[in-house]
């Protein structure tokens, strides 16, 4: 994918994530975060560095657009940017990395990026739950908030992946 198209997906993306923060909202326990996507898609030849600076810039555009505590995504998708390559190598093999143009499905293959999705959003909604308000409510409200916006998410993000990946921003 081209920096270009990279851009034009990550404002989309951030469009939607508005338009879904603004406009639906499901229950208090369900936070649907699209803006996953664009530092989940980055190049595998990036270094670590780069995609947590490209998603503090992501986490930051959406803290400062709508309300909510500043900082909690942003925090949350460099902690996503910096596990991406460790959680890459539990799903794929070390030469299937290195051949790796992008990531998605059509280079990993529909079950390792579904499996690698879920473990990324795990990983997000772990540091996104534990700075919200992991110490105000019980152990099972906050695993039944993870379980829910784990699950809901990571169907979410196979949806918009066969849409927007595969539709406008194929570049395959």
């Amino acid at each position: 994918m081209s920096g270009t198209r990279f851009l034009l997906l990550t404002v989309v993306i951030l469009v939607i994530q508005l338009f879904v923060a603004e406009f639906i909202n499901v229950h208090h326990m369900l936070y649907i975060a699209v803006i996953l996507l664009p530092v989940m898609i980055l190049p595998y030849r990036y270094n670590r560095s780069v995609a947590m600076l490209i998603a503090l810039a992501i986490g930051l555009l959406t803290d400062l657009s709508y309300d909510g505590v500043l900082g909690l995504n942003a925090a949350a998708l460099v902690a996503a940017a910096f596990f991406r390559d460790p959680l890459l190598s539990l799903v794929a093999s070390k030469s299937a990395r290195e051949n790796l143009s992008a990531i998605g499905p059509h280079t990993l293959g529909r079950g390792k990026f579904t499996l690698f999705t879920l473990l990324l959003y795990s990983l997000f909604f772990i540091f996104y739950i534990a700075l919200d308000n992991v110490l105000y409510f019980s152990f099972f409200y906050t695993f039944g908030r993870f379980i829910l916006n784990v699950l809901a998410n990571t169907a979410v993000m196979m949806i918009l992946e066969s849409t927007l990946l595969r539709g406008p921003f194929g570049g395959r």
